[in-house]
């Protein structure tokens, strides 16, 4: 089996003489050799580079970036890889030129309409709440892998629907897409502790597995992990090297203020393997107290 290289996963920012409506998107995490097709001038507080329909972005062979949309939704760009922001239209998209993104778009209350679309040469797939991968051929050629959630993939003969687990492979603008359908072979899970009480800055190991679904296949080796964290104030290694038997471990660091989080979700993608599932990892935060929670805790108390 081919092992192609993936991934997909965006925020919003104040800065003078700038308006919200100005950027769809910002440009963070970059790593390595990137190129943006625009002369793009405009920075949020943080110094990232806001984005705007039509600009495009390039990876070279070390580099990587995340696109942060205004809604939370996330966009990985793996290396040797070119997209391009395009227009919003009621929600989110993105065409993928060449090249591999992992998406994670946050749930919405009504799971039923697309609230993200990444498009390719080939291929439009439209995503409601989920994680997936996607990988561009230079020359035509989608591959699509879906982690969780749920997805629709429309090329120019039909249109399928992908349950978590399941993936297409070298899909084509003509191809029999439901003939297509198949199961991922390898799955990357991530094992961390089901609580932690936070009433001091501390640290939680993370362990990272490789496995294969297909009894007796050789698993992908030698290659990378990206990893993210929902809490902003985690500190941690981003990327992470499975060894030989495909097991890998991080530290994430905590505050002892957890703030409004209840749970610390941790996010594990394989790097350049379009055809492994995603890992998430979920451990709940107990211990301090949030304001906005102490105060629904008072109005409770006073009814």
């Amino acid at each position: 089996m081919k092992i192609f290289p993936y991934y997909f996963i965006f925020t919003i920012l104040i800065w003078p003489g700038l308006t919200l409506a100005a950027g769809i998107a910002v440009l963070d995490e970059v790593e390595g050799k990137i190129k943006t097709a625009r002369k793009i001038k405009s920075i949020d507080p943080q110094g990232r580079k806001i984005l705007s329909h039509g600009d495009q972005v390039r990876t070279g062979a070390s580099g990587r970036a995340t696109v942060i949309y205004n809604d939370g939704t996330r966009v990985r760009i793996f290396k040797n890889s070119h997209l391009r922001i395009e227009k919003p239209k009621g929600i989110g998209s993105v065409t993928i030129h060449q090249g591999t993104a992992w998406a994670q778009v946050p749930k919405r209350r009504s799971n039923r309409r697309t609230k993200f679309r990444m498009r390719t040469v080939d291929a439009v797939i439209g995503i409601r709440g989920t994680n997936l991968t996607v990988n561009a051929q230079r020359g035509g050629g989608t591959n699509v892998g879906l982690s969780s959630g749920a997805i629709s993939v429309q090329n120019q003969s039909q249109e399928v629907l992908l349950s978590p687990g399941q993936m297409l492979e070298g899909v084509g603008k003509q191809s029999d897409l439901k003939n297509q359908i198949a199961p991922m072979p390898f799955a990357l899970k991530v094992h961390s502790p089901i609580s932690l009480n936070l009433h001091q800055d501390q640290a939680i190991t993370v362990e990272l597995s490789l496995t294969s679904r297909q009894p007796g296949q050789s698993l992908p080796i030698g290659f990378e992990v990206y990893v993210t964290v929902n809490h902003p104030s985690a500190i941690y290694n981003k990327r992470v090297r499975l060894d030989g038997e495909g097991k890998g471990s991080l530290e994430v660091r905590l505050p002892s203020n957890r703030g409004n989080f209840k749970e610390l979700v941790i996010y594990a993608v394989m790097e350049d393997n379009w055809n492994v599932t995603s890992g998430v990892g979920v451990t709940e935060l107990v211990g301090m107290i949030s304001v906005n929670e102490l105060k629904g805790l008072r109005r409770f108390e006073e009814q």
